[in-house]
């Protein structure tokens, strides 16, 4: 590993020597502003209720792009006053009443630097013979559809090569670092200025593989993840993913799908005579819609496998459709989940992030001017493995 990263800063100098003169760097500014309201009664599903919530929430987010030659760039991003109007500002408490829930959400990355100014993102851009390197905190969480992304920041290394209708990308993220971790026992090292533990080599990294080919109207591609998570002490996680994906417009009809699987190891434990547990998880997604002038008919299909209880050897719901995959106003919106007024009933179901369930759903929109758009939608939620005392049917929700 040290030889890696002292090449990568051998290329980086490199890199750096070789710019040419520069005459005036330049400055793209991009971002955005909301703040929107909610009123949301019966948020817990009680059957005698007595909670109902009414909050203003907002966040100011700004991305600066400085370009500093022909082929460099640096990109910062950072997100501001991401709040609830009038809120404690204090760590947001999801499962708390609602009158300790007004604050921002915990469970999201920054959550406490957001409340005032919280810089998420930092990397440079650089061209190469072969390709393009973006190195640093970068985007995260995202491939193809919204279906199974959850849009986030990691650090990262990653290479692009364009080559015809093809284009390809390899990935090094690191998700955590756990050489040196903050502790309140006596320490081997110093962790800026806090007592710290010497853990060792227990990372947790990522490695990514994609291709994808473009037509006209249509493209398509894969992804290969191979998860290296040795944080736990008991046991390390080899989980590996499989994702393609389709999207296409043939005349007024627009498709799309994606499908995960996954493989690999789920535990691999280091104490001789215990089982492994194989990782098995699979969802997939596909999605079509009807254009006719203003109007647009739809309908979706998601699906999410569950845990089999009576498997010990593998885990079959480990892949979830992801916090970005919104189908609904209200079930399985991470924007009314865990991040502003915590997750609807009790079950694992009914969180922000789909799993271990299925939903169908017919939609319809009608844009009579390109300021007005109307749309509808009639989604029906099942269980699916509903294990003991729990039925199979989530719900139906009409937005």
């Amino acid at each position: 590993m040290k030889r890696f990263f002292i090449g990568l800063f051998a290329l980086a100098l490199v890199a750096v020597f070789a710019l040419p003169a520069l005459a005036q760097p330049t400055l793209r500014l991009s971002g955005g502003y909301f703040a929107h309201g909610y009123y949301i009664d019966n948020h817990k599903l009680k059957k005698d209720n007595t909670e109902s919530m009414a909050f203003i929430a907002q966040r100011f987010r700004l991305q600066p792009v400085f370009a500093l030659a022909d082929g460099v760039t640096v990109t910062t991003r950072f997100d501001a006053k991401e709040v609830i109007w009038g809120a404690d500002r204090q760590l947001y408490s999801p499962g708390a009443a609602f009158n300790t829930r007004l604050q921002r959400g915990s469970g999201v990355p920054f959550a406490v630097e957001d409340e005032n100014i919280g810089f998420e993102r930092a990397f440079v851009t650089f061209s190469l013979p072969l390709g393009r390197m973006d190195v640093g905190y970068m985007d995260a969480g995202a491939w193809a559809t919204a279906f199974g992304d959850g849009a986030t920041t990691h650090a990262r290394i990653r290479f692009t090569r364009p080559q015809g209708r093809w284009t390809f990308v390899a990935t090094y993220e690191k998700q955590q670092e756990k050489e040196l971790q903050p502790t309140a026992s006596a320490a081997t090292g110093a962790y800026g200025g806090v007592a710290a533990t010497l853990f060792g080599d227990r990372d947790f990294n990522v490695y990514y593989l994609a291709a994808v080919y473009t037509q006209k109207t249509w493209n398509a591609g894969a992804l290969y993840s191979y998860v290296d998570d040795a944080r736990s002490a008991t046991f390390r996680v080899n989980s590996q993913r499989l994702v393609p994906y389709f999207r296409g417009t043939f005349g007024p009809l627009y498709v799309e799908a994606e499908l995960i699987y996954g493989f690999g190891t789920a535990a691999k434990y280091y104490a001789a005579g215990v089982t492994d547990i194989k990782d098995e998880g699979l969802a997939y997604y596909v999605s079509a819609r009807y254009t006719a002038g203003p109007l647009r008919i739809g309908a979706l299909y998601a699906f999410a496998q569950g845990e089999d209880a009576a498997t010990t050897d593998k885990y079959e719901g480990t892949i979830t459709a992801g916090s970005d995959f919104n189908p609904c106003l209200l079930l399985w919106h991470s924007d009314v989940g865990v991040k502003w007024a915590g997750s609807m009933g009790t079950f694992t179901t009914t969180t922000d992030t789909m799993s271990n369930a299925s939903i169908w759903q017919v939609n319809v929109g009608f844009a009579p001017s390109k300021k007005l758009d109307l749309f509808a939608s009639l989604s029906f939620a099942t269980v699916n493995q509903k294990g003991t005392s729990v039925g199979t049917d989530i719900g139906t929700e009409i937005d």
